[in-house]
């Protein structure tokens, strides 16, 4: 039982110890796994941008490793500023009450993108979002699609308007992909859905 005095004696040759040590036992929880998608897509117009911080965990707390020795190990910790190598698997542990947990498994995909379009003036919000997303443009948004982290298509909407609103309310908790067709140019941006 934690926080509980336990206490000890030898016996030997049918004989007790007179003296009895006594010893105090504290329990401590191992900490919860880490949770989060096995395989990340970070969409960057750089290699040099996709860090270890735009992987999608909870808690957003967690310690990252290089390896699975180094996570089983708690050593050479990475920095949230690592930049991803595309293909390569890296290691969250979770360490919120002091015993660290399992490990959990992410695989980086980096995927360039072209983001930098002249003249636009793109805007996505509120992001993470709850129900309704909305985006903005200073440009004709011919159409929407939200594609999830393999590429799978969620939603896909005509819009040919400079503004629009998109109701998220049925599509999963998840980090997703957006999508806009502007002139013959795709601009890309993650989102999450709360």
């Amino acid at each position: 039982t934690n926080a509980t005095n336990y206490y000890a004696s030898q016996t030997v040759s049918g004989c007790e110890s007179a003296t009895r040590f006594q010893v105090g036992v504290t329990i401590t929880s191992l900490s919860p796994n880490p949770t989060g998608d096995s395989n990340q897509s970070v969409l960057v117009a750089n290699p040099n941008e996709a860090t270890l911080s735009d992987f999608v965990v909870s808690p957003s707390t967690v310690i990252w490793y290089g390896s699975l020795s180094d996570a089983q190990n708690a050593i050479n910790s990475l920095s949230s500023n690592t930049i991803l190598t595309d293909g390569q698997t890296y290691y969250a542990i979770n360490n919120s009450t002091g015993c660290p947990s399992g490990a959990l498994a992410v695989t980086a995909s980096v995927v360039l993108s072209n983001t930098s379009f002249d003249g636009l003036s793109f805007m996505a919000y509120p992001i993470p979002v709850d129900d309704i997303l909305h985006i903005k443009d200073n440009k004709l948004i011919k159409n929407v699609k939200i594609i999830d982290l393999i590429g799978k298509e969620i939603l896909f909407l005509k819009v040919n308007k400079v503004e629009t609103s998109i109701d998220m309310s049925s599509i999963d908790p998840g980090t997703y992909i957006l999508l806009l067709s502007i002139d013959d140019h795709v601009k890309t941006k993650k989102i999450i859905k709360k």
